[in-house]
């Protein structure tokens, strides 16, 4: 039986792309989405990373995370491009 409360959020949600090194092999994703019910949410995320020289992909599973609401003056909004600005941005 299909959970009929189910939703999908797809679509273009990275700021710019990363250029992950050794010296500096982290990414911050950090996002904000309104919840259909102030309890009980959960989420889970596959995330699709490409490596840049060879350009073979490859995906992360994030295990199920429980939702938790915030009132609205504990959220911090990012300015464009901070959730991924790791100063790393290859050069050719």
């Amino acid at each position: 039986m299909k959970n009929t409360s189910e939703k999908s959020i797809k679509g273009d949600t990275h700021v710019k792309s990363p250029y992950l090194t050794r010296e500096n092999p982290c990414l911050q994703f950090s996002s904000v989405i309104e919840l259909p019910y102030p309890k009980g949410s959960h989420i889970w995320i596959t995330v699709l990373f490409q490596n840049y020289n060879d350009r073979k992909k490859f995906h992360i599973q994030i295990p199920t995370v429980k939702l938790e609401p915030m009132k609205s003056d504990e959220i911090l909004e990012l300015q464009s491009g901070d959730c991924t600005d790791n100063n790393s941005t290859h050069k050719e």
